[in-house]
């Protein structure tokens, strides 16, 4: 665990960046924004957690945060979280209930938004998943997938006994030597962009020729408005698919 001093207004996390860590404020306090530069949704104060949810979903951050004030917070990796979690049961129970009552604040908030917030409203975008290859039409038998729900995440189907807490929405059939991991790509619309990120695969991705993930550096990419292309795995992978990006 790692403890953080903030200054009045500094930023622990914009919409877009990957959620590696959750944080527990210590003192002071914590506003939760949407879009650029950030309408308040929320605030955290002392004995409250934020963070986590992106963090054990593996998803980029969909809100952005700053301090509001002096600030001391403690940033936990998703090891030291369930460590944390394990060890004092009576306190997830705490935990839940705080979700809760933030679910719902958040809910009531949005609601409220101004139409300059808008760019986070996922419903003006549509993608369609469409097979490109024969063994992605086994994965797609109806032709073609619409995806109405972020993050959206593609992976290898477990086999014999593995069992998955967290499975992906859309699950490959892949023969060993594998092109496709357990958890591969998350597509996500954020800040009014629309996202490809490599989840940690051995192999990566291809998207419109770019590789991201596996051994690259970068692990995500933007997709463009209409046509894109994307290959899970190696450059042989016959795990190939058109994604098309559709907005009003």
């Amino acid at each position: 665990m790692e403890q953080l001093e903030l200054a009045d207004g500094a930023t622990v996390f914009r919409p877009g960046e990957r959620s590696s860590h959750a944080y527990r404020v210590e003192s002071g306090a914590i506003e939760i924004l949407i879009g650029e530069p950030g309408a308040v949704l929320t605030q955290y104060g002392p004995g409250e957690t934020f963070g986590e949810i992106g963090m054990l979903e593996g998803r980029l951050r969909r809100y952005g945060a700053r301090a509001a004030g002096a600030t001391r917070l403690t940033r936990l990796s998703s090891e030291e979280w369930s460590q944390a979690c394990l060890a004092n049961p009576e306190a997830v129970l705490v935990y839940l209930r705080t979700l809760f009552r933030r679910v719902r604040e958040i809910d009531e908030r949005l609601l409220r938004l101004p139409p300059d917030a808008e760019p986070l409203r996922v419903g003006a975008t549509r993608l369609r998943l469409v097979p490109a290859s024969p063994e992605a039409e086994k994965a797609l038998p109806g032709g073609e997938l619409r995806i109405r729900t972020f993050p959206f995440r593609i992976g290898r189907a477990s086999t014999g006994g593995e069992s998955e807490q967290n499975p992906p929405d859309l699950m490959l059939n892949d023969r060993a030597p594998h092109n496709v991991s357990r958890r591969h790509l998350s597509l996500e619309v954020v800040a009014g962009r629309v996202v490809a990120a490599d989840l940690g695969s051995s192999l990566g991705t291809q998207v419109n020729g770019v590789r991201v993930g596996g051994q690259h550096k970068e692990s995500e990419i933007n997709l463009q408005p209409g046509r894109n292309e994307i290959v899970l795995g190696g450059s042989r992978s016959p795990h190939r698919f058109l994604l098309f990006v559709e907005t009003d």
